[in-house]
């Protein structure tokens, strides 16, 4: 069975721990090791060369000069302070210091200069009785010196064992990471993915553990999204063809009866048709919206290129919103060069964005707020813009403008409940880029907004 993320965590967690601290502990009691065994092999030295000296004490009897079979003891002060023979009734033979010579071992033993050496003692028997002991005082300054010359020596393969558990342990907890990390990227950018309207994206299934378990059900989930989003369009889209022909029908009569074909209209009814009559045009521009957008989905949106004048098209589009403009105290003007500007596109569709632009500024620019359409040439381009002094739009906003669907949490959206179905941007990026243009905001949040797209020149 595969390893559970959990598992896997926890004992590469544990790994990281324990491993350095394990290679030290290897690495000490190697050293350790190291320095007892040439401890041991410097005593066993002096050991036998004592041993020797003994042999041939043994061997003369008692009779020879003691001191003479241990001077190669004496020889270096540095590493022994002190030998001595003493006899079975505890006199002092021979000594190292001569005062000592012939001297009960008991005065020895009060001066207390055995304390400061490592005392050995080496008995000698003739037959099976013990005749005399060697005594021996290794030098404790010498057995540290020796102890740290070891310790030096070793210290370099203890720091190395250290190094190698940390880089082991870094390898480790890096690996594991980096593996974690990219998991996580996969999901996150899925989810970004979706987020912005892509439900075609898939995460890769790289693992058999918690991450791999969320990465299939994010996986079937986005299908699960896909298919409910595409009978939601192919719904809308229905219903949205479907109500084309009758809001037809409401802006003929409204324009019929507005004209007197049926009799006079007082000023209260032509009111009423009014009204009637603008709220049918919205619904259409909606109903074409979505259309659009059904279109863009299904990758069937054409535009018929062809040249028009856009001063006119852009004066035309201005007309129809002055009186919506007026009534809600929104002064709206246009800044046209007084060339015609010949465009390439299909008019109906390039009027459709800028009605969409035009409407949207009117509806977040308060009461007593501008609203400025411009148009100019840009190399082999037609730049339009359409300015406002409105709520604007805070920079983090920005990148979700031209979503479908998507309607800002802006200022004045909340306060003053402005409808909207989140379409208009969505659809008018569509129609700029059949065109071959492009489509973008720039915006400072409470002082207003400006469109801009661009539209090919008509080639002379």
């Amino acid at each position: 069975p595969a390893m559970r993320l959990r598992t896997q965590l926890s004992v590469t967690l544990s790994a990281v721990i324990l491993l350095p601290f394990a290679l030290e502990m290897l690495a000490f009691a190697w050293v350790l090791r190291g320095i007892v065994a040439e401890v041991i092999e410097n005593q066993a030295n002096v050991r036998t060369q004592m041993g020797t000296s003994v042999v041939e004490l043994a061997a003369a009897q008692g009779n020879l000069d003691l001191l003479s079979h241990v001077r190669w003891l004496w020889d270096d002060p540095d590493t022994v302070n002190y030998a001595y023979v003493v006899d079975a009734r505890g006199t002092i033979r021979r000594h190292s210091d001569p005062r000592f010579n012939d001297r009960p071992v008991s005065e020895w033993d009060a001066a207390g200069l055995a304390s400061q050496a490592l005392d050995v003692e080496r008995p000698v028997f003739s037959g099976a009785d013990k005749i005399a002991a060697v005594h021996i005082g290794f030098s404790k300054a010498h057995h540290e010196k020796a102890l740290r010359r070891a310790w030096e020596r070793f210290l370099n393969p203890m720091l190395a064992a250290a190094l190698l558990g940390l880089g082991l342990s870094l390898v480790l907890g890096v690996g594991l990471a980096a593996y974690m990390a990219a998991r996580i990227r996969d999901l996150v950018q899925g989810t970004q993915a979706v987020a912005g309207g892509d439900l075609s994206v898939e995460v890769p299934e790289t693992s058999s553990n918690e991450l791999g378990d969320l990465a299939r059900q994010f996986n079937v989930m986005a299908r699960r999204l896909k298919v409910i989003d595409e009978l939601k369009d192919e719904f809308i889209a229905n219903v949205s063809h479907d109500l084309r022909n009758p809001l037809a029908a409401i802006q003929s009569f409204a324009d019929v009866l507005q004209g007197g074909m049926y009799g006079p209209v007082n000023e209260r009814q032509m009111g009423a048709l009014e009204i009637m009559r603008g709220s049918a045009k919205r619904l259409h521009e909606m109903v074409e919206n979505v259309l659009d957008m059904a279109k863009v989905k299904a990758g069937r949106l054409e535009v018929e290129k062809k040249p028009f004048d856009l001063n006119e098209l852009l004066a035309r589009s201005v007309s129809l919103f002055e009186v919506s403009a007026r009534e809600k105290g929104v002064e709206l003007s246009r800044d046209l060069p007084p060339a015609s500007f010949r465009a390439l596109g299909d008019p109906q569709a390039v009027e459709r964005v800028v009605s969409n632009l035009l409407g949207n500024a009117l509806k977040f620019t308060p009461k007593g707020g501008r609203i400025e359409l411009r148009a100019g040439p840009e190399g082999d381009w037609l730049r339009v813009s359409v300015k406002d002094t409105g709520y604007g739009i805070p920079a983090k906003d920005l990148p979700r403008l031209f979503r479908r669907f998507e309607r800002l949490d802006v200022e004045g959206q909340r306060d003053r409940k402005i409808a909207g179905a989140g379409l208009g941007l969505a659809a008018s990026r569509s129609l700029v880029e059949a065109h071959g243009g492009k489509i973008w905001a720039e915006s400072e949040e409470g002082k207003g907004t400006t469109f801009f797209f661009t539209l090919p020149r008509e080639k002379a």
